[in-house]
């Protein structure tokens, strides 16, 4: 791949502009979006799927995007359970795509075969995360290396941007190195984040041992300083030593507010675990402002995307500052690579 497309691929899906705005208006940013409940697998770690439940109809979810893109979302990422069990799921994204949304699927990659990648590119998508925790499959996550590695090669050949992103806990503590190696060796910006429990902080499986879980995080540390494709930011692994070492970071979670999620149920959700019967279509502009506070829950947060865009809303300028020195070290090695 040459220099230019990997910029090209880099910067797809980017809303400078927009980013920028939303620090100063009272829009949100983000919206994760579950297209359906059901998933094909059952990590013992999470709680975020339902196999009863049927895909909601392609018009009901078509309906909850013009009101998330009415309250102003400019990213929309697509989650499940499984999104790609959604037998329409590429009409999904076209029409969030129609929307102006940056739009992004997160995936455990089993069904990523040649066909279903051709249909997420002719969609528009701008983004695959996939999941993976492991080498091999565990009876805690089955989310492994060997299940993915050829779907890998139909994604790369892509323009869409592609990231790698597994769990440390106890089970994949001791595989998440090779994770992580597999990916920065072929070039795809990868990342290890911490085990996060429900809304009262309660894991569902064990923790990773706290040396191993610090010796993880500060490798993706130094590997980013280095210029290495690390995919968290700097902010969000300093975050997570934090956590580690009992600190407290100071912090307003603007779950709610600048980001929220919308079940396949069409409920309106602050973030995966703090969850409200109330449905998307009947939620103001007002509705989001009043979730511009501290949340009781956040001292024990582990919900990444919602510390994140609260920190980069927060404070912009550091935020951004602590992400410069690694880019432009990032680029000078794909410079050097070509």
């Amino acid at each position: 791949m040459s220099f230019v497309h990997s910029l090209k691929k880099y910067f797809k899906g980017i809303r400078w502009l927009k980013h920028a705005k939303r620090i100063f208006d009272d829009k949100p940013i983000h919206c994760s979006f579950f297209v359906t409940d059901r998933c094909n697998l059952d990590c013992a770690y999470c709680n975020e799927y339902d196999n009863s439940q049927a895909h909601p109809t392609l018009e009901d979810l078509k309906r909850r995007i013009d009101k998330v893109a009415d309250l102003g979302v400019i990213k929309t990422a697509l989650v499940g359970g499984e999104p790609l069990l959604h037998p329409q799921i590429d009409q999904v994204i076209r029409h969030a795509k129609s929307k102006g949304m940056a739009t992004s699927i997160s995936t455990n990659g089993y069904l990523l075969n040649e066909k279903m990648v051709d249909r997420l590119v002719a969609a528009g998508l701008d983004t695959v995360q996939i999941s993976i925790d492991r080498k091999t499959a565990s009876s805690i996550t089955r989310k492994a290396i060997e299940k993915i590695h050829q779907h890998l090669d139909y994604l790369l050949q892509t323009n869409m941007k592609v990231h790698l992103s597994g769990i440390i806990c106890e089970d994949t503590a001791d595989e998440s190195e090779a994770v992580l190696n597999y990916g920065l060796n072929r070039g795809i910006p990868t990342q290890l984040r911490l085990l996060h429990g429900d809304a009262d902080g309660r894991l569902l499986t064990k923790a990773a041992p706290t040396e191993k879980g610090k010796r993880l995080i500060d490798l993706q540390i130094r590997l980013k300083e280095e210029g290495k494709p690390i995919h968290t930011r700097q902010r969000i692994l300093d975050y997570q030593r934090e956590t580690l070492e009992g600190k407290q970071t100071e912090w307003t979670c603007l779950a709610g507010y600048k980001i929220f999620f919308v079940s396949a149920q069409g409920d309106f959700w602050l973030c995966s675990q703090v969850r409200t019967n109330k449905k998307i279509e009947e939620v103001t502009p007002e509705d989001l402002k009043s979730y511009d506070h501290k949340k009781d829950c956040q001292t024990h947060c582990g919900i990444y995307c919602v510390i994140s865009n609260s920190l980069f809303v927060q404070n912009p300028i550091a935020f951004t500052a602590r992400e410069v020195p690694c880019k432009v070290k990032q680029i000078l090695r794909k410079i050097h690579a070509s």
